[in-house]
């Protein structure tokens, strides 16, 4: 057991030694490594890698042959090195003798010591006669450098200088290149020492260039001197209405000049009435790349409106913010025009209207005063005087259907609707029209039509025109041609419709047809394309159709027929039945309250309305009915009825004396009357407390009868 743990002992110290000893010779070898790397660092070559000489090499080959494998390896980057530099000095004299600019090497005598392909052409020399050939005598054609030598400058102060040059004379061949530019800059090269060693002399063509600039220059201050001399306002704004840049008609129509608009939004520019309508068409601008057409109003700098017509987009080039470009033009002064043709048209047409309205009236007037002289002559002889009074009478209900022509053609005359069929109302309407003339009736009305909310007696008037028209375009009979049915906006977009559901009623003749030059005067009043036609008729036709929210739409060609087209909005719910007044005597009871500022009707309503059993009690104006009322309500004997004008000049008309009246009795029970129903109140009387309406003029039996009906209520 001695000798093994002896044994075991020695082992132990021998393998520390081995390790001591492999320890010193790897220090020894990366020594020696370190002082070859530092070596090789002084070639300029790359530290020793294993792979070519690693630590047994190092032992065999000794000190001697270790720097000699390390010459070797310094020999091998050496040749190395100078092939790749060969290879860079080929492309670099390649690029240097190709550059697509003149390039000329200079000593710091000027002499010229290379240069590339492009300066033999620029200079129209060989190689011979450009070498070692001085600057100044090639390019300035001198003898000595001039005194605004660039070289020189860039020699002595030791920095680029940059220039233009152009209009100058090559020395030998007297090249003329007067009609080029150059772009010339010299630069110093330094050596190691900070002295300049040489100059390089660089001229880049920039004739097309300049000439490219020229014409886009010219072109700008064309485009400049056009937008800046158009009459039309033209600006650019940002995407939030910023103003970015106006023209100068800006200043001279509104007064802004661009330094007063910096900052501004076009937006506080626009008048207030077109503000919505502006802001919208902004709006589609952004989002869609179409134009824009904008109708709108600018305030001038001294608070003028100034009406303009233009249109907007969107614009920006790719990377670029967008923004919106605007045209406009003053229309103020054509829209002036525009106003005062309007206005002479308007007066012509009330020219034929008065005219149309004169004749009319003087014929029912002669047959009026004719019949009535006819009466007296007939009463001093004895003879019976109702015939020629029943034709006085019929002479002046033919007025009163022209004066309610003409309520309806003027802006009022609404209508007193209610929902109704419309199916009946025309087939009676196209039946008593047509009664005794020579055309005939192809019908083609559907059962199933939607309701309307209407007038009936409009719209029977409506169509009794129509027809009346037709019946007159056929002097020689024909057939007429009549449908009725319901159809959808979107089935005829180029018909300004406004709602979704509609009855159309169609009324096609075959008569002589419309000239086309007259086919936009035909709703003008009294304006006739037929011998005997009144011409107030398709004007009636227009307004009432206007007034019940539809649309009137007529197509004629002429020796063809003309066919008029009538879009009513339809309506939903139930019909319902009007009762109607019937004009004849009736017996009544009952106490009246009758207001009219006409003397003369207040004593013939009195004397008629006595006459049929009622007592009758009148007065001029609001302010004296509300009197009368209320003396006989605290009597206890309110009366039972008060019947009273719409409109009283210079006094409380029927509206604001039932307002009164309904403070001194809830339970006042009223007729509203007037002969002009431009007011809501006529066509809407129940809502304002109303009990009937009656429409001026009328009947003393009709205004009889619907008193007994109120009063039976």
């Amino acid at each position: 057991m001695g000798e093994l743990q002896k044994a075991t002992e020695e082992v132990a110290r021998l393998t520390e030694e081995v390790s001591r000893l492999k320890a010193q010779r790897d220090r020894a070898f990366t020594h020696i490594r370190q002082k070859l790397d530092d070596l090789l660092g002084v070639f300029g070559t790359v530290p020793l890698q294993t792979e070519e000489l690693d630590d047994e090499m190092l032992i065999d080959l000794g000190p001697i042959g270790t720097v000699t494998a390390s010459f070797d390896q310094v020999l091998k980057h050496l040749n190395k090195t100078k092939d790749e530099l060969a290879v860079v000095r080929e492309d670099l004299k390649a690029v240097f003798s190709n550059a697509g600019v003149a390039i000329l090497i200079l000593n710091t005598d000027l002499q010229v010591i290379d240069f590339n392909r492009l300066a033999l052409d620029v200079t129209n020399l060989d190689n011979e006669e450009l070498l070692d050939r001085h600057c100044y005598e090639i390019v300035c054609g001198n003898e000595a450098p001039p005194d605004d030598c660039m070289l020189k400058r860039a020699l002595f102060e030791g920095k680029r200088i940059h220039q233009h040059v152009e209009s100058k004379r090559f020395h030998r061949h007297e090249l003329d290149i007067s009609n080029r530019l150059y772009d010339v800059v010299a630069t110093p090269i330094f050596n190691n020492d900070g002295v300049v060693d040489h100059m390089v002399l660089v001229y880049v063509d920039i004739t097309q260039r300049q000439r490219d600039m020229d014409k886009l220059s010219a072109s700008e201050r064309r485009l400049r001197n056009l937008f800046d001399n158009t009459s039309d306002m033209i600006q650019i704004t940002d995407f939030q209405g910023g103003i970015k840049f106006v023209n100068r008609a800006w200043s001279e129509v509104l007064g802004y000049g661009m330094e007063q608009l910096e900052g501004l939004g076009l937006e506080e520019l626009v008048d207030g009435e077109y503000l919505e309508g502006y802001k919208e068409a902004l709006e589609k601008a952004r989002d869609n790349k179409t134009r824009v057409h904008i109708e709108t109003a600018f305030i001038a700098m001294d608070g003028r409106k100034v009406l303009m017509d233009g249109n907007v987009s969107s614009t920006g080039a790719k990377g670029q913010g967008k923004v919106l470009q605007g045209f406009f033009r003053n229309v103020t002064r054509q829209r002036r025009l525009e106003e005062e043709v309007s206005k002479a048209q308007r007066l012509e047409s009330v020219g034929f209207l008065a005219g149309g309205i004169a004749h009319d009236f003087n014929n029912i007037l002669t047959a009026v005063l004719g019949n009535i002289s006819l009466a007296k002559l007939y009463k001093e002889r004895g003879y019976d005087i109702g015939d020629k009074l029943d034709k006085a009478e019929k002479s002046l209900l033919r007025a009163r259907v022209l004066t309610q022509q003409l309520l309806t053609f003027a802006k009022g005359g609404k209508p007193v609707k209610e929902k109704m069929l419309l199916d009946r109302l025309v087939n009676d309407a196209v039946i008593f029209a047509l009664s005794g003339t020579n055309v005939g009736c192809d019908y083609d009305i559907a059962d199933d039509t939607w309701l309307v909310d209407a007038d009936p007696g409009q719209l029977e008037q409506v169509v009794h025109n129509l027809v009346i028209n037709s019946v007159q375009a056929m002097p020689d009979g024909g057939t007429l041609h009549v449908s009725l049915c319901n159809v959808n906006a979107h089935d005829y977009p180029d018909r300004p419709l406004t709602g979704d559901e509609y009855i159309k009623l169609e009324i096609r003749d075959e008569g002589v047809g419309i000239p086309e030059g007259e086919i936009d005067k035909v709703f003008d009043p009294y304006y006739s394309t037929k011998d005997g036609g009144s011409g107030l008729g398709l004007s009636a036709v227009y307004s009432v159709v206007r007034n019940h929210g539809g649309v009137v739409d007529l197509k004629s060609k002429l020796g063809r027929g003309t066919t008029l087209n009538i879009f009513i909005p339809a309506v939903s719910g139930e019909v319902v039945e009007a009762t109607a007044v019937e004009e004849e005597a009736v017996e009544g009871r009952g106490r009246i309250l009758f207001m009219d500022d006409e003397a003369s009707l207040r004593e013939l309503i009195s004397t008629l309305m006595e006459h049929f059993g009622f007592q009758v009690v009148t007065a001029a104006d609001g302010e004296e009915t509300v009197k009368i009322y209320n003396k006989a309500f605290k009597m206890g004997r309110p009366y039972d009825l008060v019947v009273m004008d719409l409109t009283i000049p210079g006094g409380m008309g029927g509206k604001e004396t039932l307002e009164e009246l309904m403070k001194i009795d809830p339970g006042v029970r009223a007729v509203v009357s007037s002969g002009y129903s431009n007011d809501t109140v006529m066509s809407d009387y129940d809502k304002y407390g109303f009990a009937g309406v009656m429409v001026k003029p009328y009947k003393v039996e009709a205004l009889a009868t619907l008193a007994k009906k109120i009063l039976k209520q």
